[in-house]
């Protein structure tokens, strides 16, 4: 997964319902950009500033390819670095 996780810049968990996906820590651990379905409850234990993600409706297609169109478009969602180890 480490290889994985450090060539992504995005992460995107679109789950009609979640608790507390280690797979969003994980990413985030990676510094990849989230975007998330509004039906993951931990969403906002996991991420602290809108420059790390966002979360969106599951509802229709179109705001969740608006996200990952904005996202993808950015060299680095989300200015920092990945992790190392």
């Amino acid at each position: 997964l480490y290889t994985w996780y450090s060539r992504a810049k995005v992460f995107c968990l679109v789950s009609k319902s979640e608790g507390f996906p280690l797979a969003l820590v994980e990413a985030q651990a990676f510094n990849n950009y989230l975007i998330v379905s509004d039906r993951v409850l931990s969403w906002a234990e996991v991420v602290n500033n809108p420059e790390e993600g966002q979360q969106v409706s599951i509802e229709g297609p179109v705001p969740l390819l608006g996200a990952l169109q904005a996202a993808m478009s950015q060299p680095n969602p989300t200015g920092g670095s990945s992790a190392s180890g």
